[in-house]
């Protein structure tokens, strides 16, 4: 218990002294300054340092009845070894002795504390432009401490000493000497963090510029292959991750057959935006595939196709000598079949078949007149056509290829025939003129079929009509036959 009591003692006895007043001296030439500068920059927490003559007077006046010589106080020689045990009579618990001198940067103050409470002196000094500047710099030492000149950039940010608040904006701040992690942080910015160091009576200027934070964003287009601008810029690699500035931004995304796609994001910091944007068709999909180029339509410049179709030989005129008589009419058309071939070119939009064959055969019964024998009946014919040359033009629309041609032909016809127990037959050959009308679809670059309507006759000799089908195969043409076309 006893033991206790000794350390409560001995603290309480080092509390008392740790707040006893101390006592201000301004020995040198600028002493009258130095006082005033350190009246003017003292604040609450200097309240146990006598700076002023007048804190000093009143403070002795409370501390002694009578009057005091303090001489030895005034001169450190005079009474060296005695200077505390005066100042512990006098209820004080140290001395501060305070020069100044000239510098090169502006003055420099010197604070000397002698205390009951240290065995040995302590030394603090500061340089600033100024006496005041100085003086509030040293008082800084004093006390344990340095001066953090911060300046901000926004001055609205906030900064935090070791990851705790420690103030908000640019200005000085008396921070307790030690190593820290100065952060500095605000809304939008990215965070900055430095070490710090303060030392005691120094001051530390820190410049901190904050960067805006930055918005992360990419773009993904169904379907793939748009181009894409930011901000009027082309975008090229839209797909990858992209670091842009938070706030507004111009998009606008283009594709062909599409309508462009445009807005205004707003981009907030530190985020990530991952876009997916379906485009929508500027046309139904009818007719964007009409509007669509397929190659394959003229890759090849040479094909060859076959057909097949049913026919009808029209009622016509005649002046065809038979085994009997000649034949001068037929009143009824014949309905048949045909099938044949054609080799053709293509360049660009034009068509051309070299050659066309083609065997037709038809039957029934049409009535008709032979002279001498009067009424009869056409049973049946066959025709082999030739036609040299026809020439058209195409019009691709997607895979679809309409046409349209014509030209001459030839025909060797054999017409056969009855009347009554007797029968009858003829040949004869005939030049034509003929047209077609038709459209292909296009399967690769080498096989297409379709549908054609074809027309043949001659002016007042009748015609004959036909539907079919045709199938073909298209193939590139050697190198020497390439050169001599047109």
């Amino acid at each position: 218990m006893r033991i206790l009591l000794l350390i409560l003692c001995a603290l309480v006895t080092q509390a008392v002294a740790s707040e006893s007043p101390i006592y201000w001296q301004y020995p040198g030439p600028y002493g009258e300054r130095l006082e005033t500068a350190f009246s003017s920059v003292q604040s609450d927490r200097e309240y146990t340092q006598l700076i002023s003559e007048s804190e000093r007077r009143a403070h002795l006046k409370q501390a002694v009845k009578k009057s005091i010589s303090t001489s030895c106080l005034d001169d450190n020689s005079v009474c060296r070894n005695d200077a505390l045990a005066i100042l512990r009579d006098l209820n004080l618990g140290g001395r501060v002795l305070a020069t100044a001198k000239r510098t090169d940067m502006g003055y420099s103050v010197h604070l000397r504390y002698e205390s009951l409470e240290h065995k040995g002196a302590r030394a603090f000094s500061a340089e600033a432009e100024s006496l005041e500047q100085a003086a509030r710099e040293v008082l800084n030492a004093l006390h344990g401490q340095g001066t953090l000149s911060l300046g901000l950039t926004p001055d609205t940010a906030f900064f935090f000493l070791n990851d705790v608040p420690y103030g908000q904006g640019s200005g000085d701040h008396l921070i307790t000497t030690g190593e820290y992690t100065l952060r500095v942080e605000a809304p939008g910015f990215k965070s900055e963090s430095m070490p710090l160091s303060i030392k005691t009576g120094q001051r530390v200027r820190v410049s901190v510029l904050l960067v805006e934070a930055g918005a992360r964003i990419n773009l993904t287009t169904k379907p793939s292959g748009a181009t894409v601008y930011l901000d009027g810029e082309k975008w090229p690699d839209y797909g990858k991750l992209r670091t842009v500035s938070a706030g507004k931004h111009a998009l606008r995304v283009e594709l062909t057959d599409y309508n462009t796609f445009t807005q205004t994001l707003d981009l907030k910091p530190s985020t990530v935006s991952e876009l997916a944007l379906s485009l929508v068709p500027s046309d139904p999909e009818w007719r964007r595939a009409i509007k669509r180029d397929v190659p394959a339509t003229r890759t090849m410049p040479a094909f060859i196709r076959g057909h097949l179709d049913v026919m009808s030989v029209r009622d016509r005129t005649y002046d065809l000598g038979t085994s009997l008589s000649k034949l001068e009419r037929m009143a009824d058309p014949l309905g048949g079949q045909s099938f044949g071939f054609a080799i053709s070119l293509r360049k660009e939009q034009w068509l051309m078949d070299i050659l066309r064959i083609k065997y037709s055969i038809a039957s029934g019964e049409s009535s008709g007149r032979m002279a001498n024998f009067g009424d009869v009946e056409v049973t049946d014919l066959s025709r082999l056509t030739i036609a040299p040359a026809w020439v058209g033009l195409q019009h691709p629309v997607w895979r679809i290829v309409p046409y349209a041609m014509g030209g001459i032909l030839f025909t060797s016809e054999t017409v056969n025939g009855r009347t009554g127990s007797s029968r009858f037959s003829g040949d004869q050959v005939e030049f034509k003129l003929g047209a077609e009308l038709g459209v292909r679809y296009v399967f690769s670059d080498s096989f297409f079929a379709g549908i054609h309507h074809t027309m043949e006759g001659f002016p007042g000799s009748g015609n004959n009509v036909s539907l079919g089908l045709h199938f073909g195969y298209a193939f590139e043409l050697p190198s020497m036959v390439k050169e001599l076309l047109p």
